[in-house]
């Protein structure tokens, strides 16, 4: 506001202020009072809640241009001053705000706000710069609040304008030998790179140009190493590289496959099987289940020679062995050496009948007696039988009747023999009123 410190404000009364809403440069006209009056009637407007604030002139003194009231003029307000304005400059003392000014309506007298010239700079706040006035408003660009630092987040406050808040983000401090940057206490901070070929024979280092690494010098004198890799063992540093010895996994099992496992460096004795394994000359192993078995190597696998080697040559020779043997053939009997054929004969066949009609025998080489159930007719030696057969082995008949009919005689039947008819004993009662006589049935005279 343009008062000056010396004047007392005072609040005008409503018949010399009008304040009218139009359009955006429109003015409401205010009624002009009788000439050399000091006042002019002022219509009522329904912004008359605002506070209008003048200039409070000498009692007496006629208000001159110069004492025009200041007031907040917003948008499209139209402004009565006590004398009404004759001019522009009459307007002047008014406070419109940025990029607006107060101009003079002469037909009415009445100051109205109007858009400011394109261009002229302004107070666009905190957040902007370069604020130019463009069509009554004041606009800028963003203010620019970055840093230049990737450890702080940079925002604009209105109130306030540029704050930097310290962040944990990961970074680049610019270092070839750090990595794993991150910021902390807005300053990015790396850890030194760790430069480790796992060769302990050499020192390395960190190129800080490349951010390589490099191998250094070879450690001085014998310093015992384990980096050999798999399979290796009894390390020692030469001339900046691990030597040392293959690991040995022999168990002296000539029937293991001994080897180190290239996954872990540990032993594996794997178990052979029917392969061939360390003998001398008149003996030949075998490796069963990891154990070197062996046998005679002149051995003919037949009982009816001696079998001779020449430890020497690992030369064989048999010789015919006379006496009792077995062919292990379960269909003979009596087996014995042939001196001829230097071989094992039995002399008699095993015989395999087992005496039961139904059932057809014989003898199995290598498996022996075999009884073969039949069906067929047979005799089952019992007279008290008829229409003997075979069934399931079992040889039988039908149960023979020896009933002749006569009350005067005992039937029976015997396995050998068959049926008898016994005379019951004289006076047996028999049919009727008879009796039994020498086994006939007679009647009473």
């Amino acid at each position: 506001m343009n008062t000056s410190p010396a004047r007392r404000i005072r609040t005008i009364p409503l018949p010399f202020l009008l304040v009218a809403l139009s359009g955006i440069v429109g003015c409401v006209a205010a009624p002009r009072g009788e000439a050399g009056d000091d006042t002019a009637a002022v219509a009522a407007d329904a912004a008359a809640q605002d506070s209008v604030i003048a200039t409070d002139a000498e009692a007496g003194d006629a208000t001159s241009g110069a004492d025009a009231p200041v007031h907040e003029i917003g948008g499209d307000a139209a402004v009565a001053l006590p004398k009404g304005c004759t001019e522009d400059a009459s307007c002047a003392g008014l406070s419109v705000g940025a990029c607006k000014i107060a101009k003079c309506n002469t037909k009415t007298g009445l100051c109205f706000v109007a858009d400011g010239g394109d261009g002229a700079a302004c107070a666009g706040g905190a957040c902007l710069e370069d604020a130019k006035c463009v069509a009554g408003q004041c606009l800028g660009g963003a203010k620019n609040c970055d840093d230049g630092m990737p450890c702080t987040d940079d925002a604009c406050d209105p109130a306030s304008g540029c704050n930097h808040v310290n962040n944990h983000v990961k970074c680049d401090d610019g270092l070839k030998c750090t990595e794993f940057d991150k910021c902390v206490a807005g300053a990015c901070h790396g850890v030194a790179k760790v430069c480790d070929d796992k060769n302990p024979c050499a020192t390395d280092v960190c190129n800080a140009s490349t951010g390589e690494c490099n191998p250094g010098n070879p450690v001085a004198g014998s310093v015992p190493c384990s980096n050999l890799g798999i399979c290796m063992e009894k390390g020692v540093c030469k001339a900046g590289l691990c030597v040392g010895q293959v690991v040995t996994c022999d168990d002296g099992n000539p029937c293991t496959l001994d080897k180190c496992k290239s996954t872990d460096g540990t032993c594996l004795n794997a178990t052979l099987q029917d392969v061939d394994c360390k003998a001398d000359k008149c003996n030949i192993g075998t490796c069963q289940a990891g154990t070197c078995v062996t046998k005679p190597l002149c051995d003919d696998g037949e009982v009816c020679t001696t079998d001779n080697c020449d430890a020497a040559k690992g030369e064989c020779s048999h010789v015919a062995a006379p006496g009792p043997c077995n062919d292990n053939d379960p269909c003979t009997l009596d087996d014995q050496c042939d001196a001829q054929y230097k071989a094992c004969f039995g002399k008699t066949k095993v015989q395999c009948n087992d005496g039961n009609p139904c059932t057809a025998d014989s003898c199995v080489a290598g498996q022996g007696c075999k009884w073969l159930v039949v069906n067929a007719p047979c005799n089952d030696g019992d007279a008290c039988t008829s229409g003997d057969g075979c069934t399931a082995g079992v040889c039988g008949g039908k149960t023979l009747s020896c009933d002749d009919g006569n009350v005067c005689t005992d039937d029976s039947c015997a396995a050998v023999g068959g049926c008898s008819h016994l005379a019951k004993a004289d006076g047996t009662a028999c049919t009727g009123a008879g009796l039994c006589k020498a086994g006939v049935c007679t009647v009473k005279p």
